[in-house]
């Protein structure tokens, strides 16, 4: 009989609030306990986390061991009047987690002898957990990269790259096995590291927890446009400065504004849990949209799910340097089977998701004509009407990619 025990190196995980990339893990992690294996997860103290879910901690199973190694942000605990010493943020500002999640994770192997170790980015930091755990213990090592860590262009800070390129070389070294989330991540890496064989590659996607929506259906009592009879347009989750610049989409609401094609009375894009609220709030006085657009407090997981089904119309924004990659929230707008505008590149992942799903139109981010063309067309109730939801959406749920995984971790353990 094969040892089916499992520890997950993962910096985020519940209650933490401000990572969707959180419920990729808790997924996993959900499933394999339910398939009888014994699952452990090496994370942070919650005192290292800037904000909280309390809530969240429900969605853990009994039966999964949560580690809350000792862990540090060196920016907000370790700096004398707001500066620090620059190898203490590197690879990333939590780096004091390295040495907690070491410590604390080899004396869980050493008591509970896991058969697998599975680190999961982001934060870069996890992979050196999960490196010098498996050069001490000698248990195998999975690394999920989800999407590139290192690129040309990012991180942006020639230091932070070069820590991280370090990273990826240990890792591609000395790990068993490596996980992405699109095919153009593991490409992207079969390319930079064409010695390692092709076989060790895997892709398990993203996707959306079913269990959790239906326990958002079962206490859903919000219906946006019913409410207001306006077309309600929903981003839900950070926006950031470059890789989802909103410009030309402000251009665009501001162009259909005067042309009294939309306004207060029947449009409105909620921006729920931007991230950068005042950058976003100060573009939206620029374009002079401020009644047509509204930014929006963080909310739970479960009522950001209910928000989702209620609304009109999903937005997602991604520029063309993340082509390799797919927002987590993509596969939870699919599930809501509401129209997707996604203003990203034709050519990349996103694009191909949401059209091989049938969930809406793709726009480049860059244009504001074309954006205004397809708001104006999804404001009008014509199309909404008429919209096809999405056939086959069991196939984005996130159970799959726990069955890949499993079969995944099985074939490790018994090689």
């Amino acid at each position: 009989m094969i040892n089916k025990s499992v520890l997950f190196v993962a910096f985020h995980y519940p209650p933490v609030a401000y990572s969707s990339g959180v419920h990729r893990t808790l997924s996993f992690t959900k499933e394999l306990a339910a398939k009888k294996w014994e699952v452990a997860v090496l994370t942070a103290n919650e005192k290292c986390y800037h904000s909280v879910d309390v809530g969240q901690k429900k969605a853990i199973p009994s039966n999964v061991k949560v580690i809350r190694a000792w862990a540090k942000d060196a920016v907000r605990d370790l700096s004398i009047k707001g500066k620090y010493l620059r190898f203490m943020s590197l690879p990333d500002r939590y780096q004091t987690w390295v040495l907690g999640g070491f410590i604390s994770g080899l004396f869980h192997i050493r008591k509970n002898k896991p058969s697998v170790i599975v680190s999961t980015y982001p934060l870069a930091s996890a992979h050196l957990i999960g490196y010098l755990l498996h050069k001490v213990s000698g248990v195998a090592w999975v690394a999920d990269f989800r999407d590139p860590m290192a690129q040309d262009n990012f991180p942006s800070d020639p230091v932070v790259n070069k820590s991280y390129r370090f990273i990826e070389r240990l890792v591609f070294k000395h790990a068993n096995h490596f996980v992405f989330v699109t095919n153009a991540a593991r490409n992207y890496y079969l390319q930079r590291f064409p010695e390692v064989p092709p076989e060790k590659f895997s892709v398990i996607a993203n996707g959306f927890d079913e269990n959790a929506f239906l326990q958002a259906e079962r206490t859903n009592s919000i219906n946006g446009a019913a409410l207001n009879n306006k077309v309600v347009m929903l981003h839900s989750g950070l926006i950031y400065p470059l890789e989802r610049d909103p410009t030309q989409l402000f251009s665009a609401l501001k162009s259909l504004k005067d042309k009294n094609l939309i306004s207060v009375h029947d449009f409105s894009l909620r921006l729920r849990a931007t991230g950068h609220d005042q950058y976003i709030k100060n573009m939206i006085r620029q374009f002079d949209i401020a009644d047509v657009v509204e930014v929006c407090p963080p909310i739970g997981y479960l009522a950001a799910l209910q928000e989702m089904m209620s609304v009109d119309v999903l937005l997602l924004m991604q520029a063309e340097n993340c082509n390799d990659q797919i927002p987590a929230k993509a596969y939870e707008y699919i599930r809501c089977r509401k129209p997707v505008l996604a203003l990203t590149a034709q050519n990349g992942e996103t694009a191909r998701l949401i059209q091989d799903a049938g969930a809406g139109e793709v726009i480049p981010l860059d244009s504001c004509e074309l954006i205004a063309q397809a708001i104006d067309k999804m404001r009008q109730k014509f199309y909404l009407d008429n919209y096809c939801l999405p056939i086959d959406v069991d196939k984005y749920s996130r159970r799959n990619g726990a069955i890949l995984l499993i079969d995944l971790l099985t074939r490790l353990i018994k090689t």
